[in-house]
């Protein structure tokens, strides 16, 4: 059954084409939304739809997408993701990046579920909306200016009250990794603050009042609201590890393990982790929690740096993911370093994991003697673990000066330059780095990062959770392909909802069921959401097809293969090719795709009913 009206949307789409100046709406149709839900099920099926296959990144045709789901701007507990979507300039392929914080909830009450830019400004400049009224301002006296400064000059233009979605010289200079920063939190993956540079547009700035979006059933949305609080109450997740130390609780468990790559993946085990741990981070650096509103988990940490070198240093988190990246990914224990490097990376508007990864990677290339003629001799001195230099590749990264301008393209690109077998040690898959799980210790995150059409990727299914509990032999390939899928496909649909991944256990599958159906008013089942998740993981592979992905990118670096983990827990452990050849294949077919070059087959997509558009754009 399709209601009369759907609640939990606002039912437009706000389109924005910059080379024309010309500001419209759209109207999806209900089945779309029962189809897709939002946040990457919608914004993939816009770019599916709208762009040609094979235009480059940074053109006027590239489209960029910002995407709310449903429970985003209701009034939920946990559910303030917000999709950022469009064509990768680091990977080449369609790719999807998420922040919380504010800026989906306002975009909701702004009379949005989304918005759509296309084209090039003719000038720098930000885009305004107040409430449902749209403008393109310029933005000269923004260009330049790092983050936290634009956020602030535009408050003191506009007022305290708007919310911000920025880029940093980072985007401004095309840097293939460059984040956008959403109040205080990043859309950091794929390099999208890229295409927002190659747009000319520095920021999307919201100033709305709070405005929650009506639910189909009040009365039934009321209890689904309860039952989440009392399930949030139970389990104690504003009072466990993630809300004491954020997720940097996660950097002794991981290293515990023997999975924690250090020193660009040549180890797994950390020996200096007591001095960037959870508790380390805690009674050192952090000054106060923060939470998203509204969610009862004050998961986000703020950290102070208050005395030596890097004193006055002030950041977000670290994060587990950035404190793996600038420690031991750089053979660095010196925590202040860290907090230093998040707080250039934050500024300047560069995603953390890429960052770090392919300075980790330049490290080992000058190990190895493969800069020689590369880069002189200051430039290899600021090259250095431990070493302040770090903040000085990360500004030149940014600003594309000298080595930094190579560095600026990523990993994969860096090693198509320096040759010398560095393509072996290039931790990337399909040009993305790859982020803070050593694989060949927990064999499913292996078979996650290959498969993911954004490249490698954590969020898209983290098997860590069930790989090192007694349920699974991580060594394994024993059920892995299944549970893959099956955690690719309910991740996607908790992202297209909107919902936060920390409280996520909260939300049993037929709780979300009721909750998306007094909310919205489809009649949805436990499956139908299951198909959901599918349909947009489908989606988004075709997507990827089009643009060239097959079987051949669905690999992981040499070093896996080839290289067994010298020490810790998982010492001894490699991933052996074969192996992972037929654990491929059998994911491939449980997917219903062709076992040889990994497309999803026509009938398949006919069951999903998903159009299959692969001749768009000849």
């Amino acid at each position: 059954m399709i209601p009369e009206k759907l609640g939990g949307y606002t039912g437009r789409i706000l389109r924005i084409d910059l080379s024309n100046r010309k500001i419209n709406y759209d109207i999806l149709d209900k089945d779309i939304y029962q189809n897709y839900l939002g946040g990457p099920g919608l914004a993939s099926w816009i770019l599916y739809n709208d762009m040609k296959a094979g235009i480059d990144e940074f053109s006027e045709e590239n489209e960029i997408v910002f995407m709310t789901g449903p429970l985003i701007g209701a009034g939920f507990l946990s559910t303030p993701k917000c999709t950022l979507m469009s064509k990768s300039p680091l990977t080449g392929f369609p790719t999807d990046s998420f922040a919380s914080g504010m800026f989906g909830h306002k975009l909701k009450w702004a009379g949005f579920d989304g918005i759509v830019i296309c084209g090039k400004a003719s000038e720098p400049s930000y885009i305004y909306i107040d409430n449902k009224k749209v403008e393109i301002r310029g933005a000269l006296h923004l260009w330049g200016a790092k983050t936290s400064d634009t956020i602030s000059l535009l408050e003191e233009e506009i007022s305290k009250n708007i919310e911000v979605a920025c880029i940093g010289p980072a985007g401004e200079n095309l840097v293939r990794y460059a984040c956008v920063i959403a109040g205080r939190r990043a859309f950091g993956r794929g390099g999208l603050g890229a295409v927002l540079g190659s747009k000319l547009i520095k920021a999307v700035v919201i100033n709305t009042e709070k405005n929650i979006v009506e639910p189909y059933d009040k009365k039934g949305f009321s209890k689904a609201k309860k039952s989440f609080a009392i399930n949030c109450k139970e389990k104690k997740v504003a009072s466990g590890n993630l809300a004491k130390y954020g997720t940097s609780y996660l950097v002794e468990l991981i290293n515990s393990f023997g999975i924690l790559p250090n020193c660009n993946f040549r180890f797994g085990t950390f020996n200096q982790i007591e001095d960037i741990s959870g508790p380390t981070m805690l009674k050192k650096l952090v000054v106060r929690s923060n939470h998203c509103s509204p969610c009862p988990i004050p998961c986000e940490k703020i950290s102070l740096v208050r005395n030596g070198f890097y004193s006055g240093t002030l950041c977000r988190g670290p994060e587990y993911e950035t404190i793996w990246a600038f420690g031991p990914q750089c053979c660095n224990n010196n925590l202040e370093l860290i907090a230093a490097c998040a707080e250039i990376c934050d500024e300047f508007g560069l995603d953390t994991i890429s960052a770090g990864n392919t300075i980790g990677f330049a490290l080992e290339a000058k190990e190895k003697g493969l800069l020689s003629g590369i880069c002189n001799k200051e430039e290899l001195s600021l090259l250095s673990p431990r070493s302040s230099g770090i903040l000085e590749v990360l500004k030149n990264i940014s600003y594309k000066r000298g080595f930094g301008n190579l560095l600026s393209e990523g990993v994969y690109r860096v090693a198509q330059k320096l040759g010398g077998n560095s393509e072996s040690f290039a931790m990337h898959v399909k040009g993305m780095e790859i982020p803070a799980y050593d694989p060949r210790g927990a064999i499913g995150m292996g078979l996650a990062y290959a498969t993911s059409s954004r490249g490698a990727c954590h969020l898209k299914a983290w098997t860590i959770s069930e790989e090192l509990s007694e349920r699974y032999d991580r060594y394994s390939i024993c059920g892995k392909a299944l549970l893959v899928k099956t955690q690719q496909d309910y991740r996607t649909m908790v992202n297209a909802v909107g919902l936060c991944f920390n409280a996520d256990s909260c939300m049993p599958k037929e709780l979300m069921a009721e909750t998306l159906k007094a909310l919205i008013g489809f009649d949805f089942t436990i499956e139908d959401l299951s198909i959901i998740g599918e349909r947009i993981w489908n989606l988004q592979r075709i997507l990827a097809v089009r643009e060239g992905i097959s079987a051949n990118q669905d690999n992981l670096p040499n070093r896996f293969f080839n290289e067994k983990l010298p020490d810790g827990p998982a010492a001894g452990h490699s991933i052996q090719a074969p192996i992972f050849k037929e654990m491929l294949r059998e994911y491939y077919k449980i997917r219903e795709w062709d076992i040889n070059t990994g497309i999803p087959k026509d009938e398949k997509l006919k069951a999903l009913k998903i159009k299959n558009n692969k001749n768009k754009g000849e």
